[in-house]
């Protein structure tokens, strides 16, 4: 400990800021935590990101002095050290992967933890990593469940596991804990495409028609929060509170959860990806259009929300993060640009064909499409660190974070699970 402090003291003094935003806000408070007075106030004088966490760092001071209300205790030389291994592992070493298995082909896919839910045509399966020793881990199946369910309308909370199954038109829900099941039959008029839980009791589900419906997992009461009468393209959850929605009708359509009003904007094309960053959202529409709204202003749309135009086809992917956006999609381009829309960087070369797939971080950045590549890179220079996989069959699924990344194709009947752990 004595040792790493030294080493952190010798390099705040040469002011060697670049390393230091590499890493997330959260870590490196932990870092500056770490520090004495003197180091803090060197700290607070390289930018205004490394001045706020230094003030933040003097508030969990407090509060370990019993000044102030107590806050999560954390190892902040174990979490810092973990990151900065993860990091090297993704830009340098081949990661651990396990090849999951089902009987029938791949129809969905869902990621949480140390969780995942896997569909197949007659079954879902449930999959927990678990660490054997250092840096390895093995992957068992804990739960299988005779159904049949599409991509869209499985669910993975902290409490519970389900899906719609279609045979039936039933709502099945399992306790994680207990195993406990219990199934709530749905109107059978309505399709239901896409889900989204955004707590460990509620799940968002939206039918073929446009109908947009809270359902509680506890009770199985539901609320109907709105109906556009159209198909939904993408939707994603914004802080608990809202959920965004584009559908085919061109309309982009804000939902406050809680009272069930909507704002809806109309553009000329349609968004087919979405993210969010620095309370704004970010879009991308099959004209090849790339966007930023504030949340807060979101019905007060005009072009100088649009940015400059770079992609010559449909934005399949896009990915924020504090400082930096990226965009991805048919062109074949991965395109980096400032929250203001100034374009960074254009990357030509490391993907063929579409690139559907965009994760980014403050240290990491992972891109996938249909050239049968996961590319891994450094977003803080742009540039491509390693080739993950040259994955045979085309991707579909995909989900990750900062440690992992489960993908899988329709065409196949396994999926992989890629880990630095």
């Amino acid at each position: 400990y004595n040792e790493y402090k030294s080493y952190l003291s010798q390099s705040i003094k040469k002011c060697h800021s670049k390393s230091m935003e590499l890493l997330p806000d959260e870590i490196l408070l932990q870092i500056v935590c770490l520090t004495d007075i003197k180091d803090r106030y060197q700290i607070s004088l390289v930018s205004h990101r490394l001045r706020v966490i230094a003030n933040e760092s003097w508030k969990l001071y407090g509060t370990k002095m019993g000044w102030l209300k107590s806050s999560n205790a954390e190892n902040h030389l174990e979490l810092c050290q973990t990151y900065l291994k993860a990091r090297k592992t993704w830009f340098n070493e081949r990661l651990n992967q396990h090849k999951l298995y089902t009987e029938k082909l791949i129809t969905g896919m869902n990621y949480k933890h140390d969780l995942i839910l896997i569909s197949s045509e007659n079954e879902m399966s449930l999959y927990k990593q678990i660490p054997t020793s250092k840096n390895r881990s093995v992957v068992e199946k804990v739960l299988r469940k005779k159904l049949y369910v599409t991509e869209n309308t499985m669910f993975l909370t902290e409490e519970y596991m389900g899906a719609i199954d279609e045979q039936t038109s039933e709502l099945l829900r399992i306790n994680l804990m207990s195993g406990e099941e219990k199934r709530h039959t749905l109107y059978k008029t309505w399709n239901y495409d896409f889900s989204h839980s955004y707590d460990n009791n509620s799940v968002i589900f939206v039918t073929e028609c446009g109908k947009v419906i809270n359902y509680n997992l506890e009770s199985f009461c539901y609320s109907v929060l709105h109906d556009e009468q159209d198909s939904c393209i993408t939707m994603d959850l914004y802080e608990s509170k809202h959920i965004f929605l584009s559908f085919w009708s061109s309309c982009f359509a804000k939902i406050d959860i809680d009272n069930g009003g909507s704002d809806c904007i109309y553009l000329d094309s349609n968004v087919l990806t979405i993210c969010f960053s620095n309370d704004c959202i970010f879009f991308g529409t099959d004209e090849g259009d790339v966007g930023r709204i504030e949340i807060k202003k979101f019905s007060e749309l005009d072009r100088s929300c649009f940015y400059k135009k770079h992609h010559s086809g449909a934005v399949y992917g896009i990915a924020a993060n504090r400082k930096l956006l990226v965009s991805c999609g048919c062109s074949s381009e991965v395109i980096f640009w400032s929250h203001a829309g100034e374009v960074l960087s254009i990357n030509r070369v490391h993907h063929i064909g579409i690139v559907r797939h965009v994760f980014l971080w403050e240290w990491l950045m992972v891109t996938a499409g249909d050239a049968h590549l996961i590319v891994v890179w450094d977003p803080i220079s742009h540039t491509m660190k390693q080739v993950l996989h040259h994955n045979p069959l085309k991707i579909k699924f995909m989900m990750a974070n900062e440690f992992s990344i489960c993908y899988g194709t329709p065409d196949a009947r396994y999926v992989i699970l890629a880990s630095v752990r």
